[in-house]
């Protein structure tokens, strides 16, 4: 997966090829797969990946599936947070521009 890809839509498509797998009669180890999914996402996702490795067991993989792309709307939403502050600020910045422009047009 690359970074900045919708994380839904791989996981998706990750378990689509998993269920085929299966549909083919060929046994998956759940902890491989949760290993190798979890080794296939971005690297911006080393923390979740190394807090998810840490435990003493992994999650079930439809429980990491939750888990990933719920770390992944949280980045998200943090995100479109920080963009939105960005644009208040901004606002902010002009609005006291064309405060001081009126003043000093005024003061002449």
């Amino acid at each position: 997966m690359e970074i900045g890809s919708d994380v839904r839509d791989y996981i998706r498509k990750s378990f689509d090829f998993i269920d085929k797998l299966q549909d083919l009669h060929i046994a998956i180890d759940e902890d491989l797969t949760s290993v190798m999914l979890l080794y296939s996402l971005p690297a911006n996702f080393e923390t979740f990946r190394v807090a998810k490795e840490s435990r003493d067991e992994l999650p079930k993989l439809d429980t990491l599936r939750i888990k990933i792309i719920d770390e992944w709307q949280s980045r998200a939403d943090q995100s479109l947070s920080k963009d939105d502050g960005a644009s208040a600020a901004k606002f902010e910045v002009e609005k006291k521009k064309k405060l001081l422009k009126i003043l000093f047009l005024n003061s002449n």
